[in-house]
Order: C-alpha cells, then structure tokens, then sequence
C-alpha cells in the first residue's frame, strides 16, 4: 500500500511480472463509486520494461452539525463550549453564537458524536441524548441538528488579596479557572476585594497576578 504525492500519484516500481491488481482504500473524508475501473483494476499484466498508468477518481466528503443549547426557559445560551468527536480523537470545541448554536461545518464523513462541555455557572443532567449524542452519521452534504439543555446555577466566590501586613492590594489580576481553562476574570480595587458569581457546577480555582512591586 502506497500513499500518493503531493502530484496525486502513486508509484510502485520494481513489481515482480505477472498479474497484478491496483484498489482505493477507504479512508476518512473520501469516497468513491464502487465498481470494475472505479474503485479497481483488476487483469493487469506486469511484463518487463512496462510502465503502466491507471487513474482513480474520489470526491472529498463533508457534512455539517449544528448543536443548539437552551436554558430551562428556551432561551439560547451564548458562548457555552460543545466538543465535537470521533472514537478516537476530540475533532474540535466550539462555542455556542448569540443565537446559542454552535456550527461544524465541512467535517469529515464519518461517525462523529458531539457533548456538552462543563462550565461554571451551568449545570446538566447527564446521558445519552441529554448531554451528549454519539452514533452519528455524516454523509456527504448531510446537515443536522442537535439540542441540549442546560440550567443556570448560582454561586459566589469572594477574594481579597492583602499583602505581608494584611493590607489591600489593588490593581492584582485574579482569574477564575477550571479544567485549565479561564472562564472569568478581573483586577482587584482599592479594597483588594473581588467577587466571582456564577462560582458553581464544577470544581474551580483562583490564580492571582500580582501588580508590580509585588510577588506571590
């Protein structure tokens, strides 16, 4: 088995004489009409000093997923993570628009699945075709639709920052994260306080950047 070159052609050189055959191989993102001289040549006969050269024809295979989420009034939520993926591999994250729909287009033919990510602020029963949705076939051109359904949760995170004589800091650069990602942030006042809402659904930290003169 060969891989083409970048010119689209596959060479095998030095075959021993005789009957030989030349088939496509299936692979992801690719298809083919099957048949005699389609998808194989069959009956080729390798005789020395020949130089023979069959053509194949693929056309590139995609489709487009579309995953829409909702809170418990119906209403779209903007800017929530949904992971697409294959058996394998996590294809891709992307984040719901301002209409709550998070597009992938021009996907690779295949099965793909697609789920909710965590986030703070949002909680979501888990399960097949409530948090995520697997199985699912794309085929050359297909566009479908998916729905989740997500519920705001309320939660508070106060932080003061003070240095060595417990006294405020200001202008400190908090960060609220979670699974290595962060999802808020702001700088501290003259109080040193600062307050995170939404501080719920998963575990989280806080990493504070001090301003300069200061170390942590």
């Amino acid at each position: 088995v060969k891989q083409t070159e970048t010119d689209g052609i596959a060479v095998f050189d030095s075959i021993s004489c005789g009957n030989r055959g030349l088939a496509l191989v299936e692979k992801s993102g690719w298809i083919f009409e099957e048949g005699r001289d389609l998808s194989f040549h069959d009956g080729i006969y390798v005789k020395r000093g020949t130089d023979q050269t069959f053509s194949f024809n693929v056309q590139l295979c995609r489709g487009t997923l579309r995953a829409s989420v909702n809170d418990a009034s119906g209403t779209p939520v903007p800017d929530y993570p949904v992971r697409l993926y294959s058996a394998t591999e996590t294809v891709g994250v992307k984040q719901t628009e301002t209409d709550g729909i998070a597009v992938f287009d021009s996907i690779s033919c295949g099965e793909r699945a697609l789920s909710l990510v965590k986030r703070p602020g949002w909680l979501f029963e888990e399960g097949r075709d409530v948090s995520f949705y697997d199985g699912i076939s794309v085929t050359l051109q297909s566009d479908q639709a998916f729905s989740f359904g997500v519920t705001a949760c309320s939660g508070q995170i106060s932080v003061r920052v003070e240095d060595q004589s417990d006294n405020p800091v200001s202008g400190a650069l908090l960060e609220l994260y979670a699974d290595n990602q962060t999802w808020d942030e702001g700088v501290t006042g003259a109080t040193g306080s600062l307050a995170f809402s939404g501080a719920c659904g998963m575990d989280i930290g806080v990493k504070v950047t001090p301003p300069s003169g200061y170390t942590v």
